[in-house]
């Protein structure tokens, strides 16, 4: 027949590129400053170079998918932290969902793989990415803790879940509309509000906060800034949601959402080495490697006065 019999049949074309789980390691570690002065150095091409990281990356996320929340066994109550961003790939918008877990009785954040959904941040959206949450976590779920997004609030009030608003969001909003740097014309009415604001979501006094609901109540009638007006009205209808964090002290509940915007700015930095993505699938590909190799998150509880 005039071929040559084998055992084990050789397969015809190519060989195929091994993939090894270190290389997206040490890209993720930023121990490879970029693929173009790898290729250099390994004297690849960087297209055989890309496909080698794909490959890599496909590895390394189908071997650790399902380990992220194996450091969340034992029964003790969970809190939730959400953040979420938006991203454009050729024209089309898409919400990136970010969740991290955390033991009520430690400092350390689970982060759970993101989740992309094409389309603005909403109930929908937030509905999905919670969906992505084993059951068993999610019965041990007692608190959210958010910026106060109307689909994120819209998802605790259906989960029944303890919500706790963001400070750094509310200050952020109210400084917005007010000029307290040291060469604004309205500096120490402007730091006035601003102290009111703060003191308002801090005190451990009733008859205090009685008296600056007054305060702020007077400013909010008064003031000329539609935009205040609407930031003040917010904090008057729901400024219970931002004193949370004391009314249950046994959760020691953060009283920011800063640990998912350090995970955000996380994705941001690897977006920008990166360069883009063809598609979604390699988005959610890229964000849940990064999450299992990132693993946790630092997340203290606000500290409880006296």
């Amino acid at each position: 027949c005039l071929r040559t019999w084998r055992i084990r049949p050789k397969k015809r074309g190519r060989k195929r590129l091994r993939a090894y789980d270190k290389l997206i390691f040490l890209y993720l570690n930023k121990s490879i400053s970029s693929l173009r002065s790898l290729a250099s150095q390994k004297r690849l091409g960087k297209d055989r170079l890309q496909v080698m990281i794909r490959r890599s990356l496909e590895k390394y996320v189908q071997k650790k998918k399902d380990s992220w929340w194996s450091a969340l066994s034992g029964n003790s109550c969970l809190i939730l932290v959400a953040d979420a961003i938006w991203y454009r790939i050729n024209g089309i918008k898409y919400t990136i969902y970010i969740l991290l877990i955390r033991p009520v009785d430690d400092h350390e954040a689970i982060i759970a793989p993101p989740v992309i959904v094409k389309g603005h941040e909403g109930l929908e959206g937030w509905e999905e990415a919670f969906g992505t949450v084993p059951e068993a976590l999610k019965r041990r779920i007692n608190a959210l803790v958010c910026d106060g997004g109307t689909g994120i609030v819209a998802l605790a009030k259906k989960h029944g879940l303890i919500l706790q608003r963001c400070h750094f969001h509310l200050i952020s909003a109210v400084q917005n509309y007010l000029s307290a740097g040291p060469r604004g014309t309205r500096r120490i009415y402007s730091q006035k509000i601003i102290g009111l604001v703060k003191d308002l979501v801090s005190t451990s006094s009733t008859l205090e906060v009685k008296y600056l609901l007054r305060k702020l109540g007077h400013i909010h009638d008064t003031s000329k800034s539609r935009g205040m007006r609407r930031i003040l009205r917010g904090l008057l209808r729901d400024w219970r949601d931002y004193r949370t964090y004391l009314k249950y002290p046994n959760l020691k509940l953060p009283a920011t959402s800063n640990a998912a915007e350090s995970c955000i700015q996380g994705i941001r930095d690897l977006m920008y080495r990166c360069r883009g993505f063809r598609g979604q699938s390699s988005l959610t590909l890229w964000l849940i490697a990064l999450a299992l190799f990132k693993k946790t998150i630092r997340c203290n509880g606000k500290n409880q006065p006296n």
